[in-house]
């Protein structure tokens, strides 16, 4: 969660076990600065990873991550994102039950400063976090939903991860907002493209 003091906004973590109960607060987001919008995601075994944006003193927003490790606790905050980095903004983040995580945030394009892009970044245990890379080239992508479900269906190819990770983004288009959905999997040949879960549907912008 986020806790506002006199200069700067952390975010604070607590972890609860059916054991010890509820341990102690402690913050995860870097000193000095302004943290907000945490999401969390855990695997199976009791590790956790948390995404949020940051704001530095005199800067715009960047996206920061955090990981817990079970029996060990939090390690030290650090930059998520990689290579081309603009203000950044809505993360999200989810993981499979053997620990392999994708984050998924909307980033300022770097040629069009009005333009949003959705970019991703994956995490794999004994490896640690891939290169971040646009997933999505849609004009204003915003609010982007991960999500983890079973891949029965393509065992063959995500052993020993057989799991997808789903991703719907919203999108700013002439004709109202468009959800875009893909699948993808985290596998021994890499990162696969599944293609779109459902057809990309328009719905009428409110009022």
């Amino acid at each position: 969660w986020r806790y506002d003091e006199a200069d700067e906004s952390l975010i604070y973590a607590n972890r609860y076990t059916r054991v010890e109960l509820w341990g102690e607060p402690e913050p995860i987001s870097a000193a000095g600065s302004s943290a907000r919008n945490p999401q969390v995601a855990a695997d199976d075994a009791g590790n956790g990873f948390a995404v949020w944006e940051q704001i530095a003193e005199g800067a715009e927003a960047n996206i920061w991550t955090n990981r817990y490790v079970a029996n060990e606790g939090w390690g030290v905050p650090e930059l998520l994102q990689d290579g081309e980095i603009t203000p950044a903004k809505l993360p999200a983040i989810a993981s499979d039950p053997a620990g392999n995580a994708i984050a998924v945030w909307a980033q300022r394009d770097v040629d069009t400063t009005s333009t949003q892009v959705m970019w991703s970044r994956m995490f794999e245990p004994g490896t640690g976090w891939g290169s971040a890379g646009p997933i999505e080239d849609a004009a204003q992508a915003i609010d982007p939903v991960v999500g983890v479900q079973p891949c029965p269906l393509i065992s063959h190819l995500c052993q020993p991860r057989p799991h997808v990770f789903s991703l719907g983004i919203d999108g700013h288009g002439a004709g109202g907002d468009v959800r875009w959905v893909g699948d993808y999997v985290v596998s021994r040949h890499g990162i696969l493209d599944l293609g779109p879960s459902c057809a990309p549907s328009q719905t009428p912008r409110p009022e």
